[in-house]
């Protein structure tokens, strides 16, 4: 890990955990999320996000035992990626971070889909019902 640190230092605010090798060197964006320590690379990174989610589970008291919803869908890319992650920028403080399009939307207001579904939404976009729900009930 020393000799990973001046490396890190550019990406702390997208650097979490890795559920692999438990070192805080698992750096998210660019391509595809990989660990620089273990050198172990997700092709998926909704898979990084529930791998990163399910190892937190019971440990960190920010994502709930038994919390089913801990990863969600992110409102800007889609993704299911967007998880409660501790950076290394901010190892105390919880953010809420999409492995797939590194957004934080800690300080962005969000809201749930009022069609029913319960995916994530921002607070401030024009529609307060996701495009799954809109089309379903034109349909009914």
């Amino acid at each position: 890990m020393n000799e990973l640190r001046a490396g890190l230092q550019d990406v702390q605010d997208r650097t979490v955990f890795c559920p692999e090798c438990a070192q805080q060197a698992l750096v998210l964006g660019g391509d595809l999320p990989s660990c620089r320590f273990c050198l172990k690379t997700w092709d998926d990174p909704g898979d990084a996000a529930s791998e990163y989610a399910w190892q937190k589970r019971g440990t960190d008291p920010f994502v709930p035992a038994g919390d089913a919803t801990a990863v969600h869908e992110c409102p800007d890319c889609d993704v299911d990626a967007l998880v409660i992650a501790l950076t290394a920028a901010a190892p105390d403080t919880p953010r809420h971070l999409c492995f797939s399009c590194v957004t934080d939307f800690t300080d962005i207001a969000l809201t749930s889909c009022e069609g029913g579904c319960g995916r994530l939404l921002r607070a401030d976009a024009k529609d307060s019902t996701c495009l799954t729900c809109s089309l379903f009930s034109e349909r009914t």
